[in-house]
């Protein structure tokens, strides 16, 4: 914060009550933080904002894609993996919205119903127990 003045600093956390809204500040300074050990350690990114007296705001997940899924690039927790944050914020920077970035970044199966997505993992099931029949 010593370098870019605390004012320019906005901490991505997704813990953050604040929205990030677009298009993207080109005064400010965007940091994202990452945990190399893949594991999600709650409110640590919006902690470290708080210390350091930065403003956190987080990226619009729960708004543009269906969360609660175990699988990458997000998870339970509504976290980005760190290459799906760049690319998501480097799609609204260029001026994609929020929608039109996340549905080129994320999976298909991100934005699938509960239903949808019952119905897509049924099929797999069924043509793995096909394709081991046929084996």
């Amino acid at each position: 914060s010593d370098h870019f003045g605390r004012e320019g600093i906005v901490y991505l956390s997704p813990d953050a009550e604040e929205v990030l809204e677009a298009p993207l500040e080109a005064e400010k300074t965007y940091v994202i933080g990452g945990l190399v050990d893949g594991t999600v350690v709650k409110h640590a990114s919006l902690r470290r904002a708080a210390a350091l007296g930065v403003a956190a705001a987080r990226i619009p997940l729960a708004e543009h894609a269906a969360l609660g899924r175990s699988s990458q690039p997000v998870d339970r927790a509504g976290v980005l993996t760190l290459p799906a944050a760049v690319d998501v914020l480097l799609r609204v920077h260029a001026g994609a919205s929020w929608s039109q970035a996340m549905r080129a970044a994320l999976p298909p199966r991100f934005f699938l119903s509960a239903e949808e997505e019952a119905e897509a993992r049924a099929k797999r099931r069924r043509a793995k127990e096909q394709s081991r029949r046929t084996m």
